[in-house]
């Protein structure tokens, strides 16, 4: 019997590889106009804000344009959850939107053929819980493919750092 994460776990294989094989044999991807570059970043830089957005308040209407169908989402325990149940997930009645705030920092930005794109960074989150605040950091990478002229998040993965 296989294991139900098989299939996610070659998916990302399989992307990541691909986005790496496409950067490593494109001319493209080394002859992309500093303008048309900046043009992506900022495209992917605002999908990023909204998916943050809307995965904090738990808005799967929003969530449902910016996500592909075969969507990852790793935590940093190790739970992977599919977009089917990251939107179960979103709408269970604990699921608390006001438990924190959150920041990012120290984003680096890559495109890759002009239709893939990896955004990694540190997401700061600080908690607010009944007996006082808890802050983490977590690294974060983000992979984002553009289908049918439209740029969606396929994979985030989510590892908590040492303090």
């Amino acid at each position: 019997m296989k294991s139900r994460f098989y299939l996610p776990k070659y998916f990302l294989f399989v992307v990541l590889f691909s986005l790496f094989f496409g950067a490593c044999h494109s001319k493209k991807n080394a002859s992309l106009p500093a303008k048309k570059r900046n043009k992506i970043e900022s495209k992917i830089i605002d999908l990023e804000n909204k998916w943050l957005g809307a995965y904090k308040i738990g808005d799967t209407t929003i969530l449902n344009n910016l996500l592909i169908e075969d969507f990852i989402l790793v935590y940093e325990t190790g739970k992977i959850l599919n977009r089917h149940e990251l939107f179960n997930e979103l709408q269970k009645p604990e699921y608390n939107t006001n438990s924190y705030q959150q920041s990012t920092e120290s984003v680096i930005f890559n495109v890759f053929n002009q239709n893939a794109a990896i955004l990694s960074g540190i997401l700061n989150r600080e908690y607010i819980e009944r007996n006082g605040q808890t802050a983490i950091k977590l690294r974060f990478t983000e992979t984002y493919v553009k289908l049918d002229n439209t740029w969606r998040l396929a994979i985030c993965h989510f590892s908590r750092m040492e303090e």
